[in-house]
């Protein structure tokens, strides 16, 4: 083995023999005066062979004569120091011939600073790991690509079926009012027609709302911003869901101090409040009604908050979990895994409920006790919410 080092020793030796990173030694004539074996071991020689070779022997032909002018300038001052001293990549000569990405810092020292010592670290996995990440990309892109295709084509034809299914149902509604309406029923055949009048719009009404998730979904849904009344949106969709419901009855807590208007999307309000009573309505098992709670959640008047509270048994840990963690399109999925199925009885609204409140940037937070659900809801004003962040931004920059 050779012993060339600075301040040569058993133990310095015996320290670059350990080294996992190539190491080299060239003297002023530019030769190699100490490998190390690890430096042997990437390009496949062994010592022997490498101790007294010019250095550019381990580089590819084309580079030669360039990194000779380099290692010149270097010695004499002309290229910066601190930049050589520095990782930089280039390409190494396998013993073989092919080519091994590495990177490699050299730094000068001894008399005259004639002596040259560099470290060169083998890249090739490093390299095949990013190709292979540039790859896992190139697939995950195509992956989401088709997803979204997928997806846009499953909106299309939910959309047909219901075109097909509407047409049908609302004859069928049409005819069950005619024959009501004749006055020549017998009472028993009049409540018949009047059931199949019900089913047909319990029916037209779930076609409706899975077209409506479905949109809101797959992206399509447009939000029509604006100012608005919350406790007026409320109000409204409280009655849409009382009328939804025989003998439903929903308490509206209102605050002490009118809300103020606030820069909203108010179709979407109403769904989502919609959405959350409905659920409400049905899970309610309690003396008391479901009710909703307006009030302000900031003192700045920039957020206003939804709490819809149902008083029945409440929702399972796991269940509750497994709805705060998790995106909510596994509710079309079928299964026996009984969290699945418990989520999946609280219907596709809470799905769309989750979508709404991410395309109007409101946080949604859904908890349960021993006396019920209670799903809160944070609206922001839109309008201040852009002004603050304006008001952060050229904050900053200032």
């Amino acid at each position: 083995m050779n012993s060339f080092m600075p301040q040569s020793s058993d133990l310095l030796e015996c320290f670059a023999e350990c080294l996992s990173d190539g190491l080299f030694i060239i003297g002023v004539d530019n030769r190699l005066t100490y490998v190390n074996a690890a430096l042997c071991e990437i390009l496949g020689y062994d010592q022997a062979e490498l101790t007294g070779k010019p250095l550019n022997h381990l580089l590819p032909d084309r580079v030669r004569a360039s990194h000779d002018e380099k290692i010149a300038a270097f010695r004499t001052g002309v290229v910066d120091v601190k930049a050589m001293e520095n990782w930089r990549s280039i390409r190494a000569l396998h013993k073989e011939g092919g080519e091994i990405p590495v990177v490699i810092r050299v730094k000068a020292y001894g008399p005259g600073m004639n002596n040259i010592m560099g470290i060169l670290r083998d890249m090739s996995q490093a390299s095949a790991m990013e190709q292979e990440l540039v790859a896992s990309n190139q697939h995950l892109k195509a992956a989401l690509m088709d997803a979204e295709e997928s997806r846009i084509a499953q909106v299309r034809l939910i959309e047909s079926f219901s075109q097909i299914f509407r047409t049908p149902i609302s004859t069928v509604i049409g005819f069950a009012d005619e024959l009501r309406q004749s006055g020549k029923l017998h009472p028993d055949h009049a409540d018949y027609v009047s059931t199949i009048r019900e089913s047909g719009e319990v029916l037209l009404d779930k076609l409706n709302r899975i077209l409506e998730a479905a949109r809101v979904h797959s992206g399509r849904y447009e939000p029509r911003i604006e100012r608005i009344d919350v406790t007026e949106a409320v109000s409204t969709a409280i009655r849409d869901v009382e009328d939804e419901f025989e003998n439903a009855e929903i308490r509206l807590l209102r605050p002490s101090t009118p809300l103020p208007a606030i820069v909203t999307d108010r179709s979407a309000i109403a769904k989502i409040v919609r959405n959350l009573a409905r659920n409400a309505v049905q899970h309610n098992t309690g003396d008391r009604p479901p009710q909703i709670a307006l009030d302000m959640a900031d003192e700045e008047g920039a957020v206003v908050r939804i709490s819809i509270r149902d008083f029945g048994p409440g929702l399972p840990s796991n269940v509750l979990k497994y709805i705060q963690d998790r995106d909510l399109t596994h509710l079309a999925l079928k299964g026996e895994n009984p969290r699945i199925a418990q989520v999946q009885r609280l219907g596709v609204g809470l799905m769309m409920v989750r979508k709404l409140c991410d395309i109007l940037s409101c946080r949604l937070c859904i908890e349960s006790t021993a006396d019920g659900v209670c799903a809160v809801v944070d609206v922001p004003d839109l309008e201040k919410q852009f002004d603050d962040r304006q008001a952060a931004l050229k904050q900053t920059v200032g």
